[in-house]
């Protein structure tokens, strides 16, 4: 690549995506004309959380390469620079970033550069980290470079040694706070229907709450309730009333783009209210069971702030209700019992609250 396409390739790149970067001395005091030779690189590769699906060092290494029509990077024992990239994820929104330290052999910083590109895939980033590699990588050697060239190191070095030596690290940056975590959280309603241990389908209305704070496992409040008639023998009806309330731990939030899924734990309380003709002496009731909820919520957002969810759950309790009324001679007798294992599903639009 000449001198003249770097320029064009390095104004473009930083017009476009707004890289940040410094070269110490670079136009105050220019390099001599053989200083544009290339120099042999070192490429050291670090990546934090979330960045699993982007390049990989040696595919970056091919592709700068490939951009520079030659060799640029050798190992550690043979290179005259190190060019130190550090690849991070942060989200809300979703982005990309890469800070870029090119250090001389004796470790002093020769340049830096950031690059954030909003994304919801690594992939989508790809194109801009490599082609701000190549500029770095592509930097000529600076009169500094020289000067340590020519000046012999204060202590001899060495004799080799069989254990590989560290990489050079650049110096640590300020007291920035990168990809810090910070509070998460929706809130979900829609329509749901259960399905019982007695095959009795039942429509109704789900609504929750999931927030992850940092530090902490993510805590979930749920609440479904649901209506529906029952015929009694004596060919009256009443309607019983049930409301599910489950108070839930969550595993880890698995993240995925603008997917989320939730699994969730915890106890779990159910309200049953029945009313009509014959239902015991009074023709009302009011009772309650407790056991324990599962439950999974999928989330997939579709604007800022907003998602549309899918749950699906199981509640338990070892407690059933016998709900009875009143025969043709006045007698009790049970016309049904509640059971005790309920599934239920449910979809609708959650709403981010942080």
């Amino acid at each position: 690549m000449s001198a003249r396409t770097r320029g064009t390739l390095t104004g473009a790149l930083v017009c476009v995506l707004g890289l940040t970067s410094y070269v110490p001395g670079a136009l105050a005091d220019p390099a001599p004309a053989h200083a544009l030779e290339a120099t042999r690189v070192w490429l050291d590769w670090e990546t934090g959380p979330g960045t699993e699906g982007c390049i990989s060092r040696d595919d970056a290494a091919k592709e700068v390469e490939r951009t520079l029509g030659r060799r640029v990077f050798v190992a550690r024992e043979e290179a005259e620079r190190t060019l130190h990239v550090q690849l991070e994820r942060a989200e809300t929104p979703s982005r990309y970033s890469a800070h870029m330290t090119l250090l001389s052999a004796r470790g002093t910083p020769l340049g830096e550069r950031d690059i954030t590109i909003e994304s919801t895939s690594c992939a989508g980033a790809t194109d801009g980290i490599t082609l701000a590699l190549s500029i770095m990588a592509d930097l000529a050697r600076t009169r500094e470079e020289e000067e340590e060239a020519k000046t012999p190191p204060a202590m001899p070095p060495s004799p080799p040694v069989a254990t590989t030596p560290p990489p050079v690290r650049p110096p640590p940056r300020p007291a920035e706070k990168r990809n810090e975590r910070r509070w998460q959280g929706f809130v979900g309603f829609g329509p749901a229907v259960t399905f019982d241990g007695n095959a009795d389908f039942a429509p109704g209305l789900h609504v929750f709450g999931l927030v992850d704070p940092p530090g902490f496992l993510p805590l979930a409040l749920s609440g479904l309730q649901t209506v529906r008639p029952f015929d009694t023998p004596q060919g009256g009806t009443f309607w019983q009333s049930t409301s599910q309330i489950d108070a839930s731990v969550c595993a880890p939030s698995l993240r995925r783009g603008k997917f989320e899924l939730d699994g969730c734990l915890g106890p779990q309380a159910t309200l049953y209210v029945a009313w009509g003709s014959g239902l015991m002496e009074n023709r009302s009731g009011v009772s309650a069971t407790f056991g324990g909820a599962l439950r999974v919520y999928g989330t997939v957002a579709v604007a800022r702030g907003v998602r549309l969810f899918g749950t699906l759950g199981l509640s338990a309790t070892p407690q059933r209700i016998d709900i009875k009324t009143l025969d043709l001679n006045g007698q009790k007798m049970s016309i049904h019992e509640t059971s005790t294992v309920t599934a239920v599903s449910s979809i609708g639009v959650a709403l981010d609250i942080f």
